[in-house]
Order: structure tokens, then sequence, then C-alpha cells
């Protein structure tokens, strides 16, 4: 009779063995069914209802979530993590963010879907009037400026000579210009940047002659400017452009 350590016996331990042994059967037996279909708290039907062989729960969120864009621009959508979601989304004017469908060819490119356009630095528009003739009739003279017409009366008497005409012009007023030059020549330029519409004279039937030029072209100032590819809801893609400052 063999004798294991401790003083028992196989025989004496066979009933034990023998128990523990139905006892794993047992708890082999709960968890597979004995049909491989599930039992207890784990049943198939419970946990795998489309019988995909996946946890419905890992499948989605139990309870959907909702994902709600904030600031200049607004949307929202509800995602349980079933299917992909999409948000529509609206505003970004205020943000003085824009969209456009070509991004400008003098972006430089930063990193990734990152572009800089330097922004330019505003000039003024010159224009420029050369008389050629003095007063022979009494009467206006015309010069237009950024589309303003301004009248400019002359006298045979005093402005009888092409510089005593540019020194008559040169004194008047015009909104939004100051005049400059000397001789027969006048200049005016615009107190702001910007393209204007060129400037343009007219001697009416004064015989004041002369031909106005616009020697310096006006340039709006610009920001720098961030673009950056962004997705839109259709699914396509363009640029988003996001000033800087000045």
């Amino acid at each position: 009779m063999s004798v294991l350590n401790g003083g028992m016996s196989l025989r004496e331990m066979y009933p034990i063995l023998n128990q523990k042994i139905q006892e794993l059967e047992d708890l082999i037996a709960s968890i597979s069914g004995g049909g491989g279909g599930g039992s207890g708290d784990m049943l198939k039907s419970v946990y795998d209802t489309n019988g995909n062989g996946v946890v419905d729960q890992a499948a989605k969120l139990q309870t959907a979530r909702t994902i709600t864009l904030t600031g200049s621009v607004s949307g929202s959508t509800s995602f349980d993590g079933s299917s992909d979601a999409t948000i529509n989304v609206t505003g970004g004017g205020g943000g003085g963010v824009t969209v456009g469908t070509s991004l400008p060819t003098a972006a430089v490119g930063l990193r990734g879907n990152l572009y800089l356009l330097q922004g330019v630095s505003g000039v003024a528009e010159v224009a420029s009037l050369a008389v050629s003739a003095g007063c022979t009739t009494n009467g206006n003279v015309t010069v237009t400026l950024d589309g303003n017409s301004f009248d400019v009366a002359l006298t045979t008497a005093s402005q009888g000579t092409a510089a005593n005409v540019a020194t008559k012009i040169r004194g008047t007023t015009f909104a939004g210009w100051t005049t400059g030059g000397s001789g027969t020549t006048v200049t005016f330029t615009c107190n702001t940047t910007g393209n204007k519409v060129n400037a343009t004279y007219s001697a009416g039937s004064t015989g004041a002659s002369g031909t106005m030029t616009t020697p310096t072209q006006g340039v709006l100032e610009t920001a720098d400017s961030l673009y950056i590819c962004i997705r839109l809801a259709s699914g396509s893609y363009d640029w988003a452009s996001i000033p800087l400052g000045l």
C-alpha cells in the first residue's frame, strides 16, 4: 500500500479527488451549457443577439453620446460607436474664418496641411496731373478722384498760365486726398490704402488742358493668413483661411 507524505494513502485520497473532479465537471457544464450556447450569467442569447461572435455592447456604447461644436461654429451629432457619424457645421463667419475652393499660389507650406500666405503692406494711390495750358475762357475744370468729381473755377485773369492753373487746383480741397507737387504738376495722394478708380481730368471749355496719370496704384493692406485643409460635410476638401492679424 502506497502512503503519501502526510500519512494518507491513495485509497484514502480517492474519494476526495473524485469529489473535486466532479466539481470541476459541474463548473465546466455550467459555463458551456452542455451545448455551447452559454448559460448562467453569460448567455449568448443575451450578450450576442445577432450571433456575430462579438459581444453587443463591445460593438457600440450602451448609451449614445451627443458631440457638440461650440465657438464660432455650431453643429452636433449623436454617436454610439456603431457607425460613423457626420457633423454638419454652420457659422464661422464671425470668427474671421473664410472657406475657399482654391489655395493661393503664393501660400508657403509650413507643415502637413498648414500653409502661410504673408500679408502685404498697404500702399496709398497717387495720381498726377500735368497742366499744359492756361485758362483762355472763364469756367470750371473737373478733377475726378476714385469716382468722385470736384469742380475748380478758373478765370483768365488769375489762371492765364499753366503754372497758375496748377496752383489753383493744388490749393483746392479734395475730400479724402492730399494735394502736392510744384510748377505745372499737381499730385493727389489718397489718405487711405487700397486700389482706387483711376483719376481723370477735364478742362471743359476753359482751355486749361492737362493730362492725368496714376504713377502709383494703391494696394490694400492685408494680414498674414494661415490656411488649413478642412473636410466638408459633403466629404470633399477645401481650404479655410484664418487671418493672423495686422
